[in-house]
């Protein structure tokens, strides 16, 4: 498994990080002086084919601050290419177009991103309109 070209790329991504940060280590003025932003962010994006544990690790970095740092560094890829204000945006605006008939909903599935990576997942089954209108309430 671990001959396959994308394990080898990724190892090789991993250790070209390793070899940035130890050169910004050796570089760096003073202790309190803070990671460059490129560096990480090739830590981030490290994070999406490991866990971050083992980056942390493997790049000397607290696992709480690179957590925050891969949340934050996720949600700007998302919204990269948004309009400022649908990027803080906390108002959803929600076009059902026609009101669904009794009857008419056999199954319904409500799908959420909380924007931190995690979903959530609702499954309505033969829900009448008023159900599904609560629901969608409830939620928003």
């Amino acid at each position: 498994m671990q001959n396959r070209p994308e394990n080898q790329r990724n190892a090789q991504q991993l250790e070209e990080v390793k070899k940035a940060f130890a050169l910004w280590r050796k570089n760096r003025r003073n202790g309190k002086e803070l990671i460059p932003k490129k560096i990480m962010d090739q830590a981030a994006k490290l994070c999406s084919v490991y866990k971050i544990g083992r980056i942390a690790l493997e790049l000397r970095l607290e696992f709480n601050n690179l957590k925050r740092y891969c949340l934050e560094y996720n949600r700007r890829q998302k919204t990269k290419g948004m309009s400022p204000d649908l990027q803080q945006s906390d108002f959803i605006e929600m076009n059902l177009g026609q009101t669904p008939t009794a009857g008419s909903l056999h199954n319904c599935q409500i799908i959420l991103d909380t924007g931190d990576g995690r979903k959530i997942n609702i499954n309505l089954e033969n829900p009448t309109t008023d159900i599904l209108m609560e629901t969608l309430r409830a939620i928003l």
